[in-house]
């Protein structure tokens, strides 16, 4: 048994000199407060530090206005931005998993191939955005505003559609399967293709867009895209963290990707630290 506890005591030490791994965190108020204070030091921020990404969630964030800031590859899970204006806000690949987003200004957003599973944008506006292969799996949209935003390809499964608005949207390929209240939703003049997914789960046709008054258009046959898949991130540990300046130039770079190698090493020290537990 001794010889057990050492072999895996050496594995443990090894793993940990090697190959380190910082620990999660919550977002860096730091951070936050340069995003708030200005969003324009916060994109130079991004650019400067080649556009890594960012942990924001559950970060308190209702009624900023973050015009025009740019949250591409952010971790927002849960954050808090109800009632925020994200006017014409990059949030390219972003993970807004289970975020709260009400009555939020998303005019023009860009939210492309973003992870928005159980996402709640209810009365969101959302004039203009781009979804284009967004994720939005079970999203709360009761009364959200899509009037001509482009979600081709978007995957809106089980997602909550009660008076939702997508006047002249484009639903081509859109994956509505076990969408609920879409019957109360407005699809006035929102283009329907032959690979829009229906909540039956059978493919739309003519007689079924011109039912809802949208607009039907015959398309090559598609396979179904692959949906958003939240990134996979790491942050520093607190002591490594951002300064508190308000200069974004001084703010320390301290987030970065994690690799699959990494996530299994975490997961292997894990390992060895319950077996030392368990036979200590």
């Amino acid at each position: 048994m001794k010889q057990i506890r050492h072999f895996a005591g050496i594995a443990l030490l090894i793993v940990s000199g090697f190959l380190p791994l910082s620990s999660a965190i919550g977002f860096d108020p730091d951070a936050v407060k340069l995003l708030v204070k200005s969003p324009k030091e916060w994109n130079a921020f991004r650019q400067q530090h080649s556009m890594q990404p960012v942990d924001l969630n559950k970060a308190k964030l209702e009624d900023a206005d973050l015009e025009g800031a740019n949250l591409s590859n952010s971790s927002l899970v849960r954050a808090e931005l109800s009632g925020a204006k994200l006017n014409r806000a990059d949030l390219r690949g972003s993970n807004l998993q289970q975020a709260f987003v009400k009555k939020a200004d998303l005019k023009e957003a860009d939210l492309s191939s973003a992870y928005l599973v159980k996402v709640n944008l209810k009365e969101a506006y959302m004039e203009k955005s781009r979804l284009q292969k967004a994720n939005l799996q079970g999203a709360n949209l009761r009364w959200t505003r899509f009037d001509r935003a482009d979600l081709s390809g978007s995957n809106l499964q089980d997602a909550v559609l009660f008076e939702t608005s997508f006047i002249d949207a484009d639903l081509r390929g859109v994956n509505l399967k076990g969408a609920l209240y879409l019957g109360n939703a407005n699809l006035r003049g929102a283009k329907i293709s032959n690979n829009t997914i229906t909540p039956s789960g059978e493919k739309a046709t003519a007689s079924w867009a011109a039912i809802r008054d949208a607009e039907y258009r015959k398309e090559p046959d598609a396979t179904m895209p692959v949906y958003a898949e939240p990134p996979v991130m790491v942050f520093a540990t607190p002591s490594a963290g951002m300064k508190s300046t308000s200069s974004a130039g001084d703010i320390n770079d301290h987030i970065f990707f994690v690799s699959r190698q990494q996530q299994w090493t975490a997961d292997y020290r894990s390992s060895i630290w319950i077996f030392l537990d368990y036979y200590g």
